[in-house]
């Protein structure tokens, strides 16, 4: 009996000495589930934020050329006149006063935000900014593949009674006529149709206390030239975000005092 005694004894201590090593193999394989688990929660939180940040801000370069190639943005809209977006239409002096007071820092966050609510049709967006006037011409090109839009034609165009307003007026199209508008002509967007929902995209302070607004149609068409003629405007079919604004040249066709018909007007007083 003793033998098997002795026998017996070895026999659970040979097995405690086995059960000592799974036991040390269920911590580590804990511990490293835990971390494990804790990278898992940090990835998924990355992937949400930047998730949120893309579709969030579609107006960056890098997110807008994303979201086009993963298919996540929808095109930009061709906006019957009867459900254009809901806006206030502002004088050229209104909308000058709107933003003169505005720091160059507040302007660039207002421009990103009034390029997001076109690059999403706005959508639950605020009132939209239209402006209505006639303007006159004094710069005419055609748009290329690194501007914002990257076809049709642009006119800078000078508001006379109010000649610190300067407007470049967007006109995207598919293909552009050899006959459109020209340096003299006058420039509409106070009447009816397509002319009439003038969206503002952009604002940039220039010298001598001027500002230039960046205006682009919601409703496309047939759109009436002063020869009489007309050409049909498109929502373009793809942006070049992070382009350059404004889009003309402001050293380029500066017009001669002698085309404003009042002088210049005083800056209103900052408030």
């Amino acid at each position: 009996m003793a033998i098997d005694f002795l026998s017996s004894r070895k026999r659970d201590q040979r097995a405690h000495e086995r059960d000592d090593y799974p036991g040390k193999k269920k911590g580590v394989s804990f511990f490293l589930w835990t971390i494990l688990i804790v990278l898992m929660v940090a990835l998924n939180a990355g992937i949400w934020t930047f998730s949120l940040m893309v579709f969030g801000y579609p107006e960056k370069p890098f997110n807008y050329r994303l979201l086009t190639k993963l298919e996540k943005l929808e095109p930009i809209k061709k906006f019957p006149a009867l459900s254009a977006p809901k806006g206030k239409f502002h004088t050229p002096q209104q909308i000058y006063e709107a933003f003169y007071a505005h720091s160059p820092q507040h302007l660039n966050a207002i421009n990103a935000l009034l390029r997001r609510e076109y690059i999403r049709n706005y959508e639950d967006a605020k009132p939209v900014f239209y402006l209505r006037g006639t303007f006159r011409v004094y710069q005419v090109r055609e748009l290329t593949k690194d501007d914002f839009f990257p076809s049709g034609i642009v006119l800078r165009a000078i508001y006379q009674d109010y000649p610190q307003v300067i407007i470049e007026y967007v006109m995207p199209m598919d293909e552009v006529p050899q006959q459109h508008f020209a340096i003299g002509d006058d420039l509409d967007i106070d009447a009816q149709g397509s002319s009439a929902f003038a969206a503002l995209i952009n604002v940039e302070k220039l010298r001598d206390y001027k500002i230039c607004f960046t205006l682009v149609p919601l409703v496309y068409g047939a759109y009436g030239l002063p020869n009489g003629e007309s050409i049909r405007l498109s929502p373009p079919a793809r942006l070049v975000a992070g382009a350059s604004f404004p889009i003309t040249d402001e050293a380029i066709g500066e017009p001669e005092p002698a085309l404003s018909a009042a002088p210049a007007p005083a800056p209103p007083p900052a408030p």
